[in-house]
């Protein structure tokens, strides 16, 4: 899609058309790929795959089904999906559509903040290296806005260097995942992440009644302490 792009800019049309053709093969390969290798070789390799150390051991969004392949399991959210590649973001919209979640994508670091002010959404994944406001910046401003610093914040990116990932998780980020990514791992973070935030929320909810149970409580002890006094 890169190339296909750049060829346009170039006029190159030949080049546009021969492209075009090998990603539309492309595609094709992928769709067999699913069809008649992952459900069947999906569970084996899961099974000898190395345990990820960002995934929790009891985490229950992923867990096989009585047909011998895996589903998502998990709690449903609405996830936001920050990235500047058009490509990245239909993989993980895609993604997030087949498991049962109600994704929404922003193409840069201001429309996600935008976006996340409207309300509404449960997960961010959130790209560190994007033109203009990279994710970094879009973390910082996230976790300093009370209105939305409770939403968890999944950091992606191809970077692989160490200071990066300590930065973000200093800053606040649920967790990070490099491109590219496992999805099953990737799914299991969310599943993760949506589940601790579910908790969260019931956690402000219940502190919320609390506080006004106290407040009526400490109204009615003054209206009967007047009362006495008079």
């Amino acid at each position: 899609e890169l190339l296909m792009e750049a060829a346009r800019d170039a006029g190159a049309t030949a080049q546009v058309d021969d492209l075009t053709r090998v990603l539309s093969a492309a595609r094709h390969l992928e769709k067999l790929i699913e069809e008649h290798v992952v459900r069947e070789k999906l569970a084996a390799l899961l099974a000898a795959a190395p345990v990820d150390e960002t995934r929790e051991s009891d985490d229950p969004a992923i867990k096989e089904t009585p047909v011998g392949h895996y589903q998502y399991d998990g709690p449903l959210g609405r996830v936001l999906v920050v990235d500047d590649n058009r490509g990245n973001r239909e993989i993980l919209e895609r993604m997030l559509l087949v498991d049962g979640h109600h994704p929404a994508v922003a193409h840069d670091g201001q429309r996600a903040l935008e976006m996340l002010a409207a309300g509404g959404y449960d997960l961010v994944l959130l790209d560190i290296v994007m033109q203009g406001l990279d994710g970094r910046a879009v973390l910082q401003r996230i976790k300093a806005d009370p209105a939305i610093a409770h939403i968890p914040v999944i950091m992606i990116s191809a970077l692989e260097e160490m200071e990066v990932v300590v930065e973000c998780i200093q800053n606040g980020a649920e967790g990070y995942l490099s491109k590219p990514f496992n999805q099953t791992f990737l799914r299991a973070r969310i599943g993760a992440s949506l589940e601790r935030k579910a908790l969260r929320d019931a956690e402000r909810r219940h502190l919320w009644t609390i506080q006004r149970t106290q407040d009526r409580l400490a109204s009615e002890l003054n209206d009967a302490s007047a009362y006495v006094r008079s």
